[in-house]
């Protein structure tokens, strides 16, 4: 018995990894965003027809190779390059491509083979000195001349002998530069031009300039997103409603509001009739087809089915130079709207659904807001200004901290903290809002007093050579339920006090990590944890999430062998059954200092990859099993579920009957297997980068979560931790249980009078 209940563990463990994105909806519910960013060399692959090499600035001290398809814009390939260049140039012979490295004392020349993307440091010099190519002839656009007609730029390119014109383009009015030219100097000419706001558009001329054969554009101006946010998009017809229900609920009188309500649904109703011509046989087929019982649906029902279930989304991004631009998630992030705030080094952008607004922040404290979000057009600006900082340092993140004044916990660069607000309204003075904010070296804990002053309450300071690397609060998600069901039916009651928050520190002399839980009213130590026998890479990611009653964090051990760590701690009121330290009767105040201590049980576990993040999985009522969604170092994307991760679960040996009985129990493996069928990102290729963010978000359906990674590229998938328990499977048979409760009405509608008939015979003792 006890087989078949780990056949069946190990089963659902599978299939809930399987099921992160279906074979039929691969490509299809996910999407990419690839961006190359600012074209900084442009040159024209003479091994490969209708291919374009494109280097760009990738970070400070890296450089995107980029490999395009000529004929419609289509990115082939992307790597990164770990050094800094100033020029490049093609040397066709041995088909690599040699970059002028810059801010690198040990090269002044790098070597790439374009068929393999090695780096062949050796041969550059070699080949640099052997070449009769130039780096300003390769890289640069070169013999044209920009000429101004009747007040419109022409692109003019003449013969290199003669001087005879060739060609006599007209440019496109918002021309700034050409980024890159090529042409026989006969009939053929292709070209790319830049309009300045990172907005390139490619032209094939032929026939000597007289047949535009080919042109596309590439947007590259999100290619520095700071911060995100989600917006619902909302079905139009129910405003209609909404407004309906609001008029009746402002009606004093019951009865005028019932005929209020009557009246309504009787013109409703009218007009649906008119608008099948009063036809059965058009309303009974219109029927079939909304339910998805004649086949297909169309786009618009597919597209209201995704309003419906909270799928169609805006995806909200903002770049440091302060681009804003909207991203339909159901629709393959289909950029809706793209525009420019005015603002430049974005730090924050922050949705408010009780008020309607966007609003966008930047490092000196001016700020933009926003209106009227749809996925028509862009939003209306509403207000702008600046916050009144009682320093001049710059901030460096912000908190929101009150929906209805829009006040936000800001951070400064010099350590200081202040409460700030959009519209100069004043927040209410409540003892609860105690905030916690944390740097390098210490974590403060505050309270806001009247005024809206912070005053400082606790404050955590670290040695000299220690250092935070990892912080997590507790989530706000709702508690479904309040312990842990046990194989014997006893409950393992769960430690719930909100007011937790973890964090990691690493000690740079002997590579110990300590990962710490504390209070944040008081800044009382709560529970530690510590690996001093392992040498810690402090050069990799530390990464912590902090769920309902559990916390789970990621390193990587040097030593004694380099192995990826995986653990997690759980936290319960009582570690035996059925006990309740907690007493719920009882007023508890942390201020009074009558909390518990949570009791702790952890369980570490080996992870087969580098993980690069960690995020939390986002689902409207908190069913659904929590997800741990992991970035790979490189730059792929998977997920475990939280009941893999047990901080509970023993060897097979030591397991008992009880704890064979619990629910989707399993004997501890010490590693988490990997396989491509966990990878939810599949094939793709993400170049993303070090500041990347994961982000998740909830639908209407508790089994389906929207997951987004946004750096150089954004990248969004549904998964589903828990299988899609809440939507029906494309091979349901809807038409035979449709027709078959038809049939049922039909027969209990005839047999209704004939059972009514033998029983007023039973009644009256006539036999038949």
């Amino acid at each position: 018995m006890f087989y078949i209940r780990l056949l069946s563990a190990l089963l659902c463990f599978w299939g809930t990894f399987v099921n992160a994105v279906y074979r039929d909806e691969a490509f299809n519910v996910d999407w990419q965003l690839s961006t190359i960013g600012d074209y900084r060399c442009t040159i024209s692959d003479y091994a490969k027809e209708n291919q374009l090499i494109i280097l760009s600035d990738y970070s400070e001290i890296e450089t995107l190779v980029t490999y395009i398809n000529e004929t419609n814009g289509n990115v082939l390939l992307r790597y990164t390059v770990p050094f800094k260049m100033s020029d490049a140039m093609l040397v066709p012979d041995s088909h690599q491509l040699i970059l002028n490295v810059v801010g690198d004392s040990t090269k002044k020349y790098v070597s790439i083979d374009l068929d393999t993307g090695l780096i062949l440091d050796d041969a550059s010099n070699d080949l640099v000195q052997a070449s009769d190519f130039s780096f300003e002839s390769t890289c640069v656009a070169n013999d044209y001349k920009i000429l101004n007609k009747d007040g419109k730029p022409r692109l003019k390119v003449t013969d290199k002998t003669m001087g005879l014109p060739i060609f006599d383009i007209e440019l496109p009015e918002s021309f700034t530069d050409i980024n890159y030219l090529s042409t026989d100097y006969s009939q053929n000419l292709q070209f790319i031009v830049g309009n300045g706001d990172s907005q390139f558009t490619y032209f094939n001329y032929t026939e000597g300039g007289k047949n535009l054969t080919n042109s596309w554009v590439r947007d590259e101006s999100l290619v520095d997103i700071v911060d995100s946010t989600f917006f619902d998009l909302k079905d139009p017809s129910i405003d209609t409603i909404r407004k309906e229900l609001t008029e009746e609920r402002d009606i004093d009188d019951v009865i005028t509001a019932y005929v209020f309500r009557v009246k309504n649904n009787f013109n409703r109703i009218r007009n649906y009739l008119k608008q099948h011509q009063y036809s059965p046989g058009r309303v009974i087929t219109s029927f079939l087809k909304e339910n998805e019982l004649m086949g297909n649906i169309n786009e618009e029902k597919a597209y209201k089915r995704d309003l419906d279930f909270g799928l169609a989304k805006l995806l909200i991004v903002v770049t440091k130079n302060g681009r804003m631009a909207a991203l339909h998630v159901s629709q393959q992030g289909k950029i809706i709207w793209n525009f420019n705030t005015g603002l430049q080094n974005i730090v924050s952008i922050n949705y408010t659904p009780l008020t309607d607004e966007l609003v966008v922040i930047n490092e000196k404290g001016s700020f933009v807001v926003f209106t009227s979000i749809n996925e028509h057009i862009p939003p209306t600006l509403k207000n702008e200004g600046s916050f009144n900082l009682t320093t001049s340092s710059i901030i460096t993140k912000t908190k929101k901290l009150d929906d209805e004044h829009n006040c936000f916990f800001v951070s400064l660069e010099n350590g200081e903290n202040q409460i700030v607000s959009v519209d100069n309204m004043q927040p209410l003075n409540n003892a609860s809002y105690f905030l916690t904010n944390h740097n390098s070296k210490e974590i403060n804990g505050y309270i806001l007093s009247e005024g809206n002053k912070l005053v400082d309450t606790w404050r955590i300071t670290l040695n000299t050579n220690e250092k935070i690397v990892a912080f997590a609060s507790r989530t706000e998600d709702p508690v479904v339920n309040v312990g842990n069901v046990l194989g014997n039916r006893t409950v393992l009651y769960k430690y719930l006090y909100p007011n937790l928050v973890s964090y990691a520190t690493i000690n740079e002399e002997d590579r110990s990590l300590y990962i710490n839980l504390i209070d944040t009213i008081t800044g009382e130590l709560l529970h530690s944890q510590k690996h001093t026998n392992e040498k810690v890479d402090i050069n990799s990611p530390v990464n912590l999430v902090f769920g309902e009653n559990w916390y789970v964090y990621s390193y990587l051990s040097a030593e004694p062998i380099p192995e990826q760590r995986i653990t997690v701690v759980e936290l319960y009121d009582s570690l035996e059954s059925n006990v309740k330290k907690s007493d719920p009767n009882m007023q508890y105040s942390p201020l009074k200092g009558n909390i518990n201590k949570p009791e702790v049980i952890s369980k570490s576990y080996y992870f087969p990859e580098i993980i690069q993040d960690l995020e939390l999985s986002s689902t409207k009522f908190s069913i659904t099993s929590k997800a741990i969604i992991i970035k790979l170092a490189n730059d792929q994307i998977t997920f475990v579920p939280k009941f893999v991760l047990n901080a509970r679960s023993k060897e097979e040996a030591n397991m008992s009957d009880d704890d064979k009985k619990e629910f989707m129990a399993s004997p501890y493996m010490s590693s988490i297997p990997i396989n491509d069928n966990f990878i939810i990102s599949h094939q793709r290729e993400l170049i993303m980068g070090d500041d990347s963010k994961l982000v998740s978000s909830a639908t209407n359906l508790e089994s389906t979560t929207i997951v987004c990674e946004i750096g150089n590229d954004v990248f969004c998938s549904r998964i589903y931790p828990s299988g899609q328990f809440d939507v029906m499977s494309p091979s349901f048979e809807k038409f035979q249980l449709f027709g078959t409760i038809f049939i049922v009405i039909v027969i209990v509608y005839y047999l209704h009078p004939t059972v009514a008939n033998k029983k007023l015979k039973i009644l009256w003792m006539i036999k038949d």
